[in-house]
């Protein structure tokens, strides 16, 4: 048994991936098909709990969650002394996106990016500095662009390789096209 912290930069997926690795049937699951159904915003926000909240991470079991957060949100849960009662940890890292993919499209546009905010984005998603800031050392650096395929292959292919991790494929594929749809409108609305 483990914990997963999924850390991203806004606008990177994060939620929708930790939604997703939650179906595996070892971990609490953050979210249902019907949540997604259901919620009306761009994001992956179905959880109840909302990325690394303090006061909401008290109230959690030490061990079979998938939480997740953005660098500083992790670096203040460091700091609490509260990332210690999160044994067993396994840090997914979602990767800045590339110029030009879909990932790339939503995250410019939730986010315009100026050149420093994106190299600085770029620069504290990845495995170096989060070894290095947090002394972790199970870390898994995932594309940003798998999460946005119309399909989940690559993901699920991804993960496999990288981890033991095993969500399950139609709850996950159910969400995605949910998810996915939520953002081909929002794109076709703004073009």
């Amino acid at each position: 048994m483990k914990n997963v912290f999924v850390l991203f930069s806004p606008g990177t997926g994060g939620n929708h991936l930790a939604n997703m690795l939650s179906t595996d049937s070892r971990f609490i699951q953050r979210s249902t098909v019907d949540d997604y159904s259901t919620y009306k915003k761009r994001d992956a926000h179905t959880s109840g709990i909302k990325n690394l909240n303090l006061s909401q991470l008290e109230l959690l079991p030490s061990l079979g969650n998938v939480l997740c957060g953005h660098f500083g949100e992790y670096y203040w849960l460091s700091l609490s002394g509260m990332l210690e009662k999160f044994v067993n940890r396994q840090i997914f890292i979602i990767e800045v996106p590339q110029q030009g993919t879909l990932a790339w499209e939503r995250y410019n546009d939730m986010y315009p990016m100026i050149d420093y905010f994106f190299e600085e984005q770029r620069s504290l998603y990845t495995m170096q500095i989060i070894e290095k800031t947090f002394n972790e050392h199970d870390i898994i650096s995932l594309p940003c662009e798998l999460l946005f395929d119309e399909t989940l292959s690559r993901l699920f292919e991804h993960i496999a390789t990288q981890c033991d991790l095993v969500p399950n494929q139609q709850i996950c594929k159910q969400m995605h096209e949910i998810w996915y749809n939520k953002l081909l409108h929002q794109i076709t609305e703004k073009g």
